[in-house]
């Protein structure tokens, strides 16, 4: 009789024995690898896609508790494309005692499964359509044992409706493989089904994998085609068939994902990830199942990403235009808007600006008037010089000789300057203090247009951020309402909850549609700064969260991170806006115009004009009477020397002269004093505030951006933790666990504060232009070798400071006296 020691150790075997699944107790038995059978109805490049995939996805992940496991990388089992083929690979695989798991390719294997009442083994299907394939179901779940596999392959109801909304068609040809519209049961119900409450009229076209024979079973009057599955066409003859279809001008919608549109196809719900996602989750179940679980009991729910793709290189060529609000949306290939024309960056920007700013070119005609008037001024104390030439026709009867004569010609030079003159060089001088007083204002509009181009670029980037973020989150939503169909499906919830999240979607449109609206006309803005075509195309990156070194070197960012350094900086900075400021210098050139004027006016009270002129005449040419010499041959004997007394003509004379002129009495000259004195008073006064107000717009302005700056990481932080709740509200509402309103509630936290702490950023960066505009000079603007002067003074200055609080630190304290803040 066995012992009692003997008889626990035979029961604990037993016990183990039991509670293994029955794979590894037949692994066990045999102690072979673990090996897993992937079915498939028939030869076809996709599956060996999809196998592939698969491997790749559950080896990683079974092998970690089982090393000798074998995932096979293509099908190990083809059908031909029969029914009766498809029975007997599944019947095969579960009579197979070296094959511990069976996944299943195709609707014939699928159908071929759901035939079988009693599964020897676990059998996962990652495609499925449980109503078409005849496979079981029990609430969530497929309610046999050891069955398990996925739903969701295609919404026809909602693809079609979205198709209808990018081409408006009223009538589509559903094309279908041959092998799935003879193999499954109940097809044009679920097609009348999905049509239901659409203006369509649906055509199904059961094909064979050949693109002419496709295309030759078209309907004449079809206006659009839906390619359904067609998984015996290879993906390589897929561009002659979409080339085809294009040629006639047919938009076309691809089931089968984004792949297909980028082979010319017009768009597809389908995304990229969603294969991914469900093998990933058939490598899960594969891991359960073989731990002991039952697939039974697995969830067969699968919620695709529905995204909308548009091919615009398509729409181009057959002239289908897709609507705005689908463009709020979709991800568009091939699309030459944003992506034409130059690339813009930020310097480039405020370069440009200041080459080609039209009110700043305007501005600059002034110091053009202003140098003329310079000249003008100085034409005054520059000699003169006028010319002169004449005919004289005298009267024979009074023409002599000695005087002019009949008919003369003549011609002259008089000269005149002004060797001094009190008025005229304090109009020079004023003109030159002008012409100084203009180009500071001209310096003005320049750093005015250098600050309005910084920020229309910077909206630029904060309006394409908003409509990044928006249509992100249009996307969360898309996905929320596949959540929501797919809980309606299992019975989870009702058709409110796809109400709501439609609602939803209707709603992130618009601020979609708005986003972009602000980002068009922050583009038109920056264009107009720049003379550009206002709606010209440029490129333009999207800088990172963090990215504020676009106008703030680092070495300058740590002045802003704690108050010493904070309060340094605004002393600092406020003192190189009192050097650098162009309003400042525009009054004083104003102030040195004017007292030069003063100063001209009071001497002209008793300094004269002193002016020394001078000139000549020639005659050239005499004729007539008088013209000739005195002719001394017919006076009387004795006389003829009288001839010698008379003057002979003189054809050249020349003269030079010099005069004073004063102005002995003129009371408007007194009056003109009194005003330039008080012009000047009013100017410094002027000046006075205009500094203090320079002053007080440093420090406001950088109030505002220690504010913003600080704001940047604590809005991070929040965007943060809102888009951890959502995900994990997300997945609660996923499991059941909360309710729509929750999920509404943390998907509007997420998207205000993800866009919040976007708009830190910009409000920061936007904030520091303007303490550049206050101070007078952009340091985002200089050489490197400018920046780094400005930091070595700015270290200087902030030394400096530290020296001497350290000296009064150390100095008794005069509890009546207060250290005036430098640089106030």
């Amino acid at each position: 009789m066995p012992s009692p020691a003997r008889l626990l150790a035979l029961a604990a075997a037993l016990a183990l024995l039991a509670s293994r699944s029955p794979a590894e107790a037949q692994r066990g038995r045999r102690r072979a690898p673990l090996r897993i059978a992937v079915l498939a109805d028939g030869p076809a490049p996709t599956y060996v896609d999809v196998a592939t995939r698969l491997a790749a996805e559950m080896q990683p992940l079974l092998r970690a508790d089982h090393p000798d496991v074998v995932v096979p990388s293509v099908p190990t089992a083809v059908g031909d494309w029969t029914q009766a083929r498809a029975d007997a690979l599944v019947r095969d695989a579960l009579a197979d005692r070296e094959v511990d798991l069976i996944v299943g390719l195709g609707v014939q294997v699928g159908r071929a499964v759901g035939r079988v009442e009693r599964l020897s083994k676990p059998v996962l299907l990652p495609f499925a359509a449980p109503a078409l394939q005849g496979l079981p179901r029990d609430g969530a779940t497929s309610g046999r044992r050891n069955l398990a596999y996925l739903t969701g392959l295609i919404d026809l109801q909602r693809e079609l409706r979205r198709f209808n909304e990018v081409v408006r068609a009223e009538r589509v040809a559903l094309v279908v493989d041959r092998h799935i519209t003879d193999n499954v049961t109940g097809l044009p119900e679920a097609i009348a089904a999905a049509t239901e409450g659409l203006d369509l009229q649906i055509t199904l076209v059961p094909v064979d994998p050949d693109p002419d024979a496709i295309v030759a079973a078209l309907p004449e009057d079809a206006q659009a085609v839906y390619l359904g599955p067609l998984p015996r066409l290879d993906v390589e003859r897929a561009p002659a068939l979409l080339e085809a279809l294009n040629a006639r001008e047919l938009p076309t919608y691809a089931s089968e994902g984004r792949r297909w549109v980028e082979l010319g196809a017009l768009t597809t719900l389908v995304h990229d990830d969603d294969l991914v996602r469900r093998l990933r989750r058939v490598a899960l179940q594969a891991q359960e199942a073989l731990a002991g679980e039952d697939p039974g009991t697995f969830p067969t729910a699968f919620a695709p990403h529905a995204e909308l793709v548009i091919n615009m290189a398509t729409a181009r060529r057959i002239g289908a235009w897709p609507r705005f609000e689908l463009l709020t949306e979709a991800e568009l290939l091939n699309d030459q808007r944003g992506r034409r024309g130059p690339e813009l960056t930020f310097r480039s920007a405020l370069r440009e600006a200041v080459e080609r700013n039209l009110d700043l070119g305007a501005r600059r005609v002034d110091q053009t008037v202003a140098d003329a008037r310079v000249d003008q001024a100085r034409g005054a104390l520059i000699p003169t010089l006028d010319g002169n030439a004449g005919f004289q026709w005298t009267d024979p009867d009074v023409a002599s000789p000695i005087g002019n004569s009949e008919r003369q010609l003549s011609w002259g030079l008089t000269g005149q300057v002004v060797a001094y003159s009190p008025r005229a060089l304090a109009g020079l001088r004023a003109a030159e203090h002008s012409a100084d007083a203009t180009e500071a204002s001209i310096r003005t509009a320049e750093i005015d247009v250098i600050r309005q181009a910084a920020e229309a670029y910077l909206n630029v980037l904060r309006a394409r951020t908003a409509e990044r973020i928006n249509r992100e989150n249009l996307g969360r939503v898309r996905r929320n309402l596949a959540l929501a169909e797919v809980r309606r499906e299992i019975g989870a919830a009702g058709r409110e909850e796809v109400y709501r999240w439609e609602i939803e979607i209707a709603d992130g449109r618009v601020k979609v549609i708005d986003a972009i609206a602000v980002r068009n006309q922050a583009e038109i803005a920056l264009n107009r700064i720049l003379a550009h075509e206002l709606e010209a195309p440029f490129t333009i990156a999207e800088p990172s969260h963090a990215d504020t070194g676009v106008v703030l070197d680092e070495r300058v960012g740590r002045y802003l991170e704690d108050p010493w350094s904070f309060d340094v900086f605004r002393a600092f900075l406020a003192r190189e806006a009192v050097a650098n400021a162009p309003e400042l210098q525009e009054i004083d050139a104003a102030l040195r115009a004017q007292r030069r004027t003063l100063v001209g006016q009071r001497r002209q009270l008793f300094l004269p004009d002193v002016v020394v002129q001078g000139g000549f005449t020639h005659v050239f040419f005499r004729g007539g009477a008088g013209s000739d010499p005195i002719d001394a041959s017919g006076l009387p004997a004795g006389f003829e020397g009288l001839t010698n007394s008379f003057p002979e003509q003189d054809d050249f004379t020349w003269n030079v002269g010099a005069g004073l002129q004063w102005r002995l009495f003129d009371a408007g000259r007194y009056a003109e004093i009194d005003q330039a004195e008080a012009s000047i008073t009013q100017l410094e006064t002027q000046r006075a505030a205009v500094e203090l107000a320079v002053r007080q717009r440093v420090r406001s302005a950088l109030h505002a951006a220690g504010a913003s700056s600080a704001a940047i990481r604590l809005r991070r932080d929040a965007a943060r933790a809102a888009q951890a709740n959502f995900e994990l509200v997300t997945d609660a509402y996923r499991r059941g666990a909360v309710g729509l309103v929750r999920l509404i509630d943390a998907q509007n936290q997420a998207l205000l504060t993800d866009l919040a702490a976007s708009n830190a950023v910009y409000d920061f960066l936007l904030d520091y232009v303007a303490v550049e505009r206050a101070v007078g000079a952009f340091t985002f603007t200089l050489p490197p070798e400018e920046l780094d002067a400005f930091v070595r003074r700015l270290n200087r200055f902030a030394t400096e400071r530290r020296a001497e609080e350290r000296e009064q630190a150390a100095e008794p304290i005069d509890e009546g006296a207060a250290r005036p803040e430098e640089g106030a």
